[in-house]
């Protein structure tokens, strides 16, 4: 499952993608945004949250930039955390700095990843609705999140469900709204209290301590100047 929104978020909106990541990953669900700031980040908070200890598939984080950046800056620590129980993805080879057309065009790759994306509070023009378009022109439901569709950021999303999207709280009304396309995810965890399947590979553990080292590119946000 996608879970996205505004990078500014109200309270209500911060801890609603917090919630939302958190009882994904405790369920087995992964969950994939952006790494941006606001609703992405606790959005995969909360996925780190929820994941058991040794997990190696609870959150997905999909980059505009080389994975040798992480952008914005102050995603970095966060980056190697998810490493431990997920992993960092991008279509740009290393190298590549963090440029302002790249995030809509990885907001496709958002949706793409996803069953569904759960818009938790955007607003009219924000980047998350590209995510929602996205997923729409293949045939995917888009789903809202109730709490935060009265804030006074959450216009878009407010569109999108008048347009039809579905108003969710929580994990039981998402795999209410997508059928049995959860069901069908093999489980990651065992039946005796949490553990999973399958270790970490040696190889991630590797590139996130590589990332949150921070051996090139420190100067990457800094040097842009560019936003998401």
């Amino acid at each position: 499952m996608a879970v996205v929104g505004t990078r500014n978020p109200t309270g209500v909106g911060r801890e609603s993608g917090f919630r939302l990541g958190y009882e994904l990953a405790e369920a087995g669900v992964p969950v994939v945004s952006g790494l941006a700031r606001g609703i992405d980040i606790a959005a995969h908070r909360g996925a780190v949250a929820g994941a058991s200890p040794d997990d190696s598939g609870a959150t997905i984080g999909v980059l505009g930039c080389g994975i040798d950046y992480i952008y914005p800056q102050s995603s970095r620590q966060l980056a190697g955390r998810l490493l431990e129980v997920g992993c960092v993805v991008s279509e740009y080879p290393p190298g590549v700095p963090p440029l302002q057309h790249h995030f809509p065009m990885r907001n496709r790759i958002i949706a793409g990843l996803s069953v569904a994306p759960v818009v938790v509070e955007a607003a009219e023009r924000s980047g998350a609705l590209i995510t929602a378009d996205c997923a729409m022109s293949e045939g995917r439901e888009v789903l809202v999140h109730a709490a935060a569709l009265s804030s006074v950021r959450s216009a878009g999303t407010r569109a999108l469900r008048i347009q039809g999207a579905a108003a969710v709280a929580g994990l039981a009304q998402v795999r209410e709204h997508t059928g049995s396309a959860l069901a069908e995810l093999p489980p990651r965890r065992s039946g005796s209290g949490g553990s999973v399947q399958q270790p970490v590979p040696r190889d991630w553990r590797a590139v996130g301590e590589w990332l949150v080292a921070g051996l090139r590119h420190e100067r990457a946000a800094h040097s842009t100047g560019r936003g998401q």
